[in-house]
């Protein structure tokens, strides 16, 4: 609304970032809502609790937008907006999110006694849900919630971490912790748990996340008393995933004569070679067979990356094939040591071998995470380095697995961070004193004076352009340093003075203004004095010199060319308008419809003098910039003579004219005044 608010607003939004550049596009207009400045200032306090944002403003109504600059600086800026707002105004929209987490992360450490609550969520109200889910569970605990507010979850993360709080009714103690998509687990089992339902808990975690690692140690279970075998019975021993199991059978075989002979035991390793035999009665220690071992269904197999190591967990063909299968992840991944939890089962799926080794090669271009193939289902999930790593696994799994098997991908990737040398700041002289000018010549408009920078003296040049509506312009300004404060506001407000002019200059010399030149008449000095005098920056001081032609006497021999029919439109135009205003929409070029009567009655004076011409003049008052007055004026004045041709006036008798706030005919700086210079003028011409 002025030049004071304008400056204060300036300030407030440095205060929110003083290494930002300022770019002011503020022009000056009425109709501020009573509390603006307050209003306007609160607002762009919130900037300063933003990585980026947006805020508008639309007479007393708020709509901010962005991410905040951190967890806590989010729940600030929600109780803010949450509460009254300065200046009568009120908040319409609210798309502030939280700061973005990556990698996103979850966990709870309970000792037995004690549980905390950490990482990441995406709301207040997801906190207090997890915070009452693991209290629920945990009823004699006392828990300790430390959680942060953030962005960026996984697809599914409510669900996820609802489902792991379910593990700690089954723990004595433990840890359990979410990276991204990849989850860890540690602690110790209480005895009595079901442990094969545990196992089935763990295997079947909601879609897209995987178990990195589990070190959760599991109670013992006791082993039942084993019955003597019998003297005709054999045992052999086979080692299935790490415990041994006898199985038994008759050592006793009956030929076709019915002679019975002692039968050889005799079984194959995975490699073909012969194992040990022995005679009836005795026990034989023998390699499992692919015949022996458990049927796996599904078929399961995953190799995880992360900080702490790499770990292989699910099914291989025998414990020959499990260490064939750490070696190659060794080498594929160019580690030294795999944790092995890979256990011997049957029922792998065809090509299987060709899919483990093409997972592992995924898993190798990730920062962590983990790869898996659950029968003929293949996932990769984790973290890339950047999005064309993230893009080529993504491709990968999805066209070249065996036929019969499908793939999908979960990956994330940090944004991009582009890293430049420091450039060397070069920095312009400083000018003292700072200057800067505009002059209105007969030959043209010159700029002159120094400018912050080159784009600078191009914006400069736009405004002079505007201001003073012209194409061209003489560009002679320098760039220099030592602007003073207000200087940019100073410089529009001279040249908008200059417009007025006939002839002169306007000029800035560090806080001093300067217009000087010649003008029409005495009401535009005033209007210029005033202007002056009262919009400048804080600090800067103002001095008006102009000259006004002395008034021209017309004789009356000099206006004889001046035809009666003329004179006598021109006083029937007047005797119809007979006080009455042509009113318009508020800045708008639309003309109320109030307003048809005193235009039907010009209408009828100016069908009634077809022979002469008539200028209709738009004018408005001082407030607002200057080039909008004029563009409104123009408008309006075109509105009326539309109005009379559609009427049946002659387009070729017709000319509109904007005035803009150059001809007054009151003082603007009343109410009454402005009222009056908002007006339409009619003027008979020959």
């Amino acid at each position: 609304p002025d030049i004071q608010t304008r400056e204060a607003i300036l300030e407030a939004a440095k205060k929110a970032d003083r290494s930002a550049e300022m770019d002011d596009q503020l022009s000056l207009a009425a109709g501020a809502p009573e509390g603006f400045d307050e209003f306007s200032d609160f607002s762009l306090s919130l900037l300063k609790d933003m990585a980026e944002g947006e805020i508008t403003l639309t007479d007393g109504n708020l709509e901010v937008s962005g991410i905040a600059e951190t967890s806590g600086s989010y729940e600030d800026l929600l109780q803010e907006l949450s509460g009254e707002i300065p200046g009568n105004g009120k908040v319409v929209g609210n798309g502030i999110i939280a700061p973005v987490a990556d990698p996103y992360e979850w966990k709870v450490e309970y000792d037995g006694e004690e549980a905390i609550l950490g990482g990441f969520a995406t709301s207040r109200q997801e906190i207090e849900k997890l915070d009452s889910a693991l209290k629920s569970v945990l009823p004699d605990a006392k828990v300790f919630n430390r959680m942060r507010i953030a962005s960026g979850e996984p697809e599914g993360f409510s669900g996820l971490v609802d489902y792991m709080i379910g593990f700690f009714p089954d723990l004595e103690n433990g840890g359990i912790s979410l990276s991204g998509n990849n989850i860890s687990m540690s602690g110790a089992a209480k005895s009595g748990i079901d442990q094969e339902a545990f196992r089935q808990k763990l295997e079947n975690l909601p879609g897209g996340f995987a178990l990195a690692e589990n070190t959760v140690q599991l109670p013992e279970v006791p082993e039942e008393p084993k019955e003597e075998a019998s003297s005709a019975e054999i045992k052999s021993t086979a080692i299935i995933g790490g415990t041994a199991q006898e199985t038994e059978g008759q050592a006793a075989a009956t030929d076709t004569q019915g002679s019975e002979e002692t039968a050889n035991a005799s079984q194959s390793g995975d490699d073909g070679s012969q194992v040990a035999e022995s005679g009836a009665g005795e026990a034989v220690s023998a390699e499992n067979t692919q015949a022996d071992l458990p049927v796996a269904n599904p078929y399961r197999w995953s190799v995880s990356k992360i900080p702490a190591g790499v770990t292989i967990l699910g099914n291989a063909a025998s414990r020959e094939a499990a260490d064939a299968v750490v070696d190659m992840v060794k080498n594929t991944l160019g580690v030294g040591e795999v944790s092995d939890r890979q256990i011997p089962a049957s029922g792998a799926p065809e090509n299987f071998d060709i899919v483990r080794e093409f997972v592992t090669r995924q898993v190798k271009l990730l920062e962590a995470g983990q790869g898996n193939v659950i029968g003929n289902q293949v996932s990769v999930t984790g973290r890339a380095k950047n999005e064309n790593l993230r893009n080529l696994i993504n491709r990968s799994v999805t066209t070249r697995l065996p036929d019969g098997y499908a793939g999908t991908t979960n990956i994330v990737f940090p944004k991009s961070k582009i890293i430049t040398a420091t450039p060397v700041e070069i920095l312009p002289p400083v000018a003292k004193p700072y200057r800067w000018s505009v002059s209105k010549l007969a030959d043209g408009v010159v700029v002159a004076g120094n400018v912050a920078s080159e784009e600078k003296g191009e914006e400069v040049i736009s405004l002079v352009k505007a201001a003073l509506g012209v194409p061209e312009v003489s560009d002679q300004q320098t760039v220099a340093g030592g602007k003073p404060a207000g200087f940019d506001a100073a410089r529009a407000l001279v040249a908008s003075q200059v417009k007025l002019l006939e002839s002169g200059e306007g000029s800035v010399i560090d806080k001093a203004v300067k217009i000087t030149g010649r003008i029409k008449n005495q009401n535009l000095v005033n209007l210029i004095t005033r202007t002056i005098d009262t919009k400048l920056p804080q600090g800067f001081t103002g001095e008006v010199n102009i000259s006004v032609p002395e008034s021209t006497v017309v004789k009356a021999k000099d206006v004889e060319f001046i035809s009666e029919e003329a004179k006598a439109c021109q006083e029937n135009i007047v005797n119809a308008i007979n006080g009455r205003e042509i009113r318009f929409e508020t800045n708008r070029a639309i003309i109320k419809p109030e307003s048809e009567g005193v235009l039907k009655d010009v209408t009828d004076v100016a069908l009634n003098c077809p022979e002469v011409r008539i200028e209709i003049g738009g004018h408005t008052d001082s407030r607002g910039r200057d080039a909008y007055n004029q563009e409104l004026s123009e408008g309006r004045a075109k509105a009326v003579v539309h109005y009379l041709e559609q009427a049946g006036v002659a387009s070729g008798r017709l000319e509109a004219k904007g005035y803009g706030e150059t001809l007054p005919v009151a003082d603007n700086d009343t109410s009454e005044g402005r009222s009056q210079n908002r007006r339409i003028e009619f003027k008979v011409i020959q």
